[in-house]
């Protein structure tokens, strides 16, 4: 199971954390015209959890600790690039 937060109005980047068993989750959209740097932010949520687990003195396998990143968008629009209609 994966959170998917809704993005709209004014709002460009949700993040949503499931805990479900003993697997706690996080599920991030974000609008890339708005943060073309998203891998900053999904790399240091991960690095935190890594060092959180590792304080815990949980293995990280144990702990639940996947990434699984959406397959490549090859529609993501890059910046400069026209928007579609």
């Amino acid at each position: 199971m994966y959170p998917i937060p809704p993005i709209a109005l004014q709002v460009r980047i949700g993040i949503a954390m499931l805990s479900y068993g003993d697997e706690f989750t996080f599920g991030i959209v974000a609008d890339y015209d708005s943060a073309p740097d998203i891998d900053v932010l999904t790399d240091g949520i991960e690095r935190a959890i890594s060092r959180l687990t590792e304080l815990a003195g949980r293995p990280r396998a144990a702990a639940g600790v996947r990434r699984r990143r959406p397959p490549a968008a090859s529609n993501r629009r890059r910046p400069g690039s026209p928007r579609s209609t």
